[in-house]
């Protein structure tokens, strides 16, 4: 009687088998069909992303020059001789009897 009873289950077992891969393809068939129209929109949002990640830095960047002329404002608000010496640093002029050193790119003194 085992032999039989097994038998018997075995076609059972077989169906379960097909149901079980059906449903799974089925599920996959379904993922991709969602997957494909969204595709061209995951690229753009990586595009997206990428170009805001640059303007990130480059707000950054903006705002440390903005605290940089800030800081330089207040500078030339308050002392005297700063005023001077950017002044004679933005013409190139100097003080009578004042030593001058220029170094250029290349490192050759003027």
């Amino acid at each position: 009687m085992p032999t039989r009873n097994a038998a018997v289950d075995a076609p059972s077992h077989f169906w379960e088998i097909v149901i079980k891969g059906g449903a799974l393809l089925a599920f996959a068939l379904l993922v991709a069909c969602l997957a494909i129209p969204l595709r061209p929109k995951f690229a753009e949002y990586r595009e997206l992303d990428e170009k805001g990640k640059v303007l990130e830095a480059e707000k950054a960047a903006l705002q440390r020059d903005i605290e940089r002329r800030e800081a330089e404002l207040q500078m030339l608000e308050r002392d005297p001789n700063f005023v001077g010496v950017k002044a004679r640093d933005t013409l190139n002029l100097c003080k009578p009897g004042e030593v001058v050193f220029r170094f250029l790119d290349n490192g050759v003194a003027e």
